[in-house]
Formats: C-alpha cells, structure tokens, sequence
C-alpha cells in the first residue's frame, strides 16, 4: 500500500480500516492492471490510465466513487448513493463483493471520451499554448509594413 494512503487510512477506526482493506483488494483483483495508488485531495485514488476510482472513507462508511457506480444502481437497491453519484457502504453493511467486482473493472477499462466533463492540465495547456502561438504568427498592426516606394 502506498505510504501516503496508508498515513492517510491509520487515522480512522480499525472497522473502518479492516472494511478499507477488503475494498482495496476487491479493486486490485478486478483491475485490468495495476492501478497507480496515490492520494488526491487527501482521498485514496486508484488510477488505470485516466480511469480512477476514489475510496473515501469516513467514520461509520465508505464512500466509493467510481463512474460505473451509478449504471449498477438498481443491483444496489439495499444501498444508499449520495447525489454526486458515490456508493455509500456502511459498516454495518455486507460488501457486495460480485457486484463491486463488476464496477470496478467496468470503471478502470473506461477510456476517456473525448469533450468528456474533465479535461487534464496538458489540454488546457496545450490551448493556451495555441492562442499564444497564434498572436504571435499573426501581423501586429503596430509593426509597420513596407516603406512606401
């Protein structure tokens, strides 16, 4: 486990660190590949690609945000979502380990759409790189043009 996550993880509940553990691992065995594990914002993130899942936890749950989340959500029924989308699991809760499964893998091979609602640094970089580029290939009507002959 990743230092930071691990840090990160030790401050909460040995229940809430035991059910942590059991998720994680769900997510490394459903993943296509190795997820990169690292904190974003202080949130336990694991990325394949683009593709990322959050487990966030909190006192009594677990939050995890994963984009296939949603598409599963009447195989959650016994479940509560909260309005961005993130399965809540409480500790009190089974893991629905099957289904979790799906949604993880489901996630993680997503590629990114393009035009999608996020956009990485290097395309907005990437913009104003070009505006920029732009400005300066096109004629200053402050420079003087050729002397009148």
């Amino acid at each position: 486990m990743n230092e930071q996550v691990k840090e990160q993880i030790n401050n909460y509940s040995s229940e809430v660190i035991d059910m942590f553990g059991r998720l994680r691992q769900l997510l490394l065995d459903s993943a296509p590949c190795e997820p990169e594990e690292k904190l974003w914002a202080k949130l336990p993130s694991y990325y394949v690609g683009k593709s990322f899942v959050r487990l966030i936890p909190f006192k009594d749950h677990i939050n995890i945000e994963a984009q296939a989340a949603v598409s599963h959500k009447e195989e959650l029924a016994g479940y509560k979502f909260t309005p961005k989308g993130m399965l809540q699991i409480y500790l009190r809760q089974d893991i629905p380990s099957e289904i979790l499964k799906r949604i993880f893998a489901e996630t993680l091979a997503e590629k990114k759409k393009k035009g999608g609602p996020y956009r990485s640094a290097p395309y907005f970089y990437t913009l104003s790189l070009s505006a920029s580029a732009a400005a300066s290939a096109a004629p200053s009507q402050n420079t003087p043009g050729p002397a009148p002959g």
